[in-house]
Order: C-alpha cells, then structure tokens, then sequence
C-alpha cells in the first residue's frame, strides 16, 4: 500500500493527487471523528480505520493521522475492538519515532498500554506505560504524565503492589489541580485500592467523588463506569439495593454509549451481589451473559474472574464438570496475567471441589499451589483471609485422607455447611469497571 513517490523521482500526476486526497481525507476523518460523540457508530470505526490504512503511509499527513489515531483508538477500545487497534497503535509508535514526535509518541505508548493491560500482556504494558511517562515528562506535560502515572498505578495495583501503586497516585495528584480530569482519574485508582483492602467507606467516598468529578468534566463513557464502580462499593457495604440501582443504571448508560466490554464487567458484578446474597441462579445467568463477551475481547483480567466465580457457582449448584472446567481455567489465566492472588483464590476454589468429591490427595495437591502462589504477598489486602479459608480445607483434606484408606474417585455425599457460603465474598473478586 506504498503511496510514497520513490526517492529521488517526481510524483506522477495520479500519485500527486491521490496523496492529496489521502491527507483530505485524514483531515475530514479526524473532523468527523472528533465531533461524533462519546459513541462512535460501527460505519464510522469502519472507514476511519480504512483512512489510517493509507494515512499511516504518507509522511506529510503526519500530524493529521497522529490526532485521528489518538482520537480513535479510545474509542475502538470502548467498542471492544483492541485487538484490532493494537497494530495501528504500534505502526503509530513507528511513525512518531521516524518523525521525532515525543509527544505522539507517549500518548500512542499510553494507549497501547492501557490495551495490553486488558488482555494480560503486563511486562509490555508496564514498560509501554513507564516509558509513556518519561516522555510526557520530557516534552513538560504534566496533565498527561499525571495519566500515564495513574496507568501506572493501575497496573500495580492489579499485581498487588498497593504501595506503590499508593505512591504513583500521590504523585500523579501532585502534577495537576484539583479541578484537573486526572485528579478524578486519581480518585477512582484509590478506590481501587480501597476496594482491595475492603475500606467500603473510603471505596464510596473515592467513588462518588469520581463520579461527580467525570459528570462536572461531562464525559459520559466514565460517569457509566464510575456508577459500576459505586456499585461494588455499595455492595460491600451492604447497600444492596442502592447497588443494583447503581449497576443497572451504569448497564444501560453502556448499552447507549456501546461499551460493551464495561457493561460485561459490570454484569459481573451485579452476579457478585447475587451471589453474595444466596441467589446463585440469577448470579449464573449475569455470568453467561458477560462471558462471550468477555472472551471475543479476549480480557484476560476480566475473563479470569468471571470463570473464577462460575466455578464457585457450579459448585454451589452441584455441577462439579462445569465447575471443574471454570476453575481450572481460572487458574491459567491469573497465571498469565500475573494474579498470584487470584491463582490461589482459584486453586482453594479447585480444591474445596476436590474435598466435595471425596478426593483429598487431589485437593490437597490444588491447596499446597495455593499457599505456593500466595509467597510473599503476606500483609497484602485479603491476604490473611484468603490463608485461613486455605489451611481450614487443608484440615478438611487431612481429615478426609485420615478417615478413607484409599482416594475415592467418585462424589461423596455432602454434609451441612460444605458447600460454598455466599458471604465468602474472596471467592467473588471485586470488579471494578476501568
């Protein structure tokens, strides 16, 4: 799709003009895309991505095709198309380094970050997201170094490193005033880490002031995702109803602005309050819902909570194949994405189906990897919560293995108080829409 002239000999009528309507077409594609709104209609993603294909290959339409795909790729990311906007932003890398631009430079490294973030690529994102930084830093803009500070911190805090995370945000408020949009962005990350911690009333505290910070900056894709937020804020406070009021509302603000992948999360988290309540059914049927959605934007983050909370679900209503088939799935993908925590929550799940069925030897394998995965997270949010509930089926294990001479490969009967209780919310993560 070469439309450079070739070096050192003069454009052909043809070539000319058509390069000329290449940076027209930039120029309006960027007008159009700028004035659409928070949604962008699928016709619309559909051509501009077609006037980046060609765009990205002519030097001097450069600053145009810079500004369309910063503008652009925020909103294919709301759409669910990441993986389709991942190879522009990195073609974008490749121009901004040809050209010298810093500045377009860091916020393409910030974007595709945030992308990667997503889907689970954490060592890529964190350097991407810390090499964003320095530039913003380099070229003094310190609203966008504030941002890429408080990706940052997102990332750190999805690895639990809270303190650093902690740090980052501070440090990011420090950039930029009170009034300033990432102030607010501060605001839901230390909600985050309220979350993790379960500090429900400083959750709501940082939440709500999130929420009425993105409504008085009038972006209305976050006021969706801090009403989400809210939710599981009130949900752990036990504010159930105003919960489902927040989540509802939050779902259909996301169905008219097309967010999918938000409102998926946030589905998630209405069947985490269903759960909690003892309404394991109506908690599965949110769960398939959010599910596909999840998997076609391939939200490794996401996808390893939801198949996390399906088992312990299945579970809950005695499908131990299913059960079986989410947590071990579970498993590999907070692996991957390098949620030990999580990967531990999953294997104590895993083996709690284990003591179910009558297989200690195999539960007790899962509940060892669990308290391997924990290591030196001691002292992190849900850290000491999480052994007990370990060790007490460890007990359970050695009790089992004590009472039968060999392993039972089939279901043994349940007995009162062995099936998941829905108050153990660490079996739920917190979801938090971002």
């Amino acid at each position: 799709m070469a439309v450079d002239p070739t070096p050192g000999q003069p454009d052909s009528p043809y070539a000319a003009l058509f390069r000329q309507y290449i940076q027209r077409s930039t120029q309006a594609t960027l007008a159009a895309v700028q004035s659409a709104g928070p949604a962008l209609p699928a016709e619309q993603r559909e051509q501009s991505l077609h006037t980046l294909d060609f765009a990205l290959e002519l030097p001097e339409a450069w600053p145009d095709t810079r500004d369309l795909l910063l503008v652009l790729a925020p909103k294919l990311d709301q759409a669910g198309m990441r993986q389709d906007t991942i190879p522009y932003l990195q073609r974008g890398i490749e121009r901004c380094q040809a050209a010298g631009d810093l500045a377009g430079q860091a916020g393409m490294e910030l974007q595709l970050g945030t992308l990667l973030t997503s889907i689970g690529r954490m060592d890529e994102a964190r350097s991407l997201t810390m090499a964003s930084a320095a530039r913003y830093e380099a070229v003094g803009d310190p609203h966008y170094q504030a941002r890429a500070l408080n990706s940052l911190a997102y990332i750190d805090r999805l690895q639990q490193h809270s303190d650093s995370a902690a740090q980052l945000v501070q440090q990011a408020m420090r950039l930029v005033t009170p009034e300033d949009s990432e102030t607010t962005n501060s605001h839901f990350i230390l909600g985050t880490l309220a979350v993790e911690s379960r500090d429900w009333p400083a959750a709501l505290d940082y939440f709500e002031r999130a929420l009425a910070g993105w409504r008085r900056h009038n972006n209305p894709v976050m006021v969706a995702r801090s009403l989400s937020n809210l939710g599981t804020a009130q949900r752990g406070a036990g504010q159930y109803d105003e919960a489902i009021a927040s989540f509802t509302q939050a779902m259909a603000l996301m169905g008219e602005l097309d967010d999918p992948v938000n409102q998926a999360i946030t589905r998630l988290n209405l069947g985490n309050l269903y759960w909690a309540t003892g309404q394991p059914q109506q908690a599965m049927a949110h769960f398939v819902q959010a599910e596909p959605v999840l998997r076609r934007a391939q939200d490794w983050q996401w996808l390893a909570r939801i198949n996390t909370n399906m088992g312990v679900v299945h579970i809950e209503l005695g499908q131990w194949e299913q059960a079986y088939a989410a947590l071990t799935t579970a498993i590999d993908q907070n692996r991957m994405i390098g949620d030990r925590r999580a990967a531990a929550n999953a294997l104590d799940g895993l083996g709690e189906l284990h003591l179910l069925q009558g297989r200690p030897a195999a539960a007790m394998t899962c509940l060892e990897q669990a308290m391997t995965e924990l290591g030196d997270l001691v002292g992190k949010p849900g850290y000491a919560g999480l052994v007990a509930e370990i060790q007490e089926h460890i007990d359970q294990a050695q009790q089992q293995m004590m009472q039968q001479p060999g392993e039972q490969n089939g279901p043994a009967e349940e007995q009162p108080g062995e099936q998941n209780s829905p108050a153990e919310a660490e079996k739920a993560p917190q979801g938090l829409a971002f």
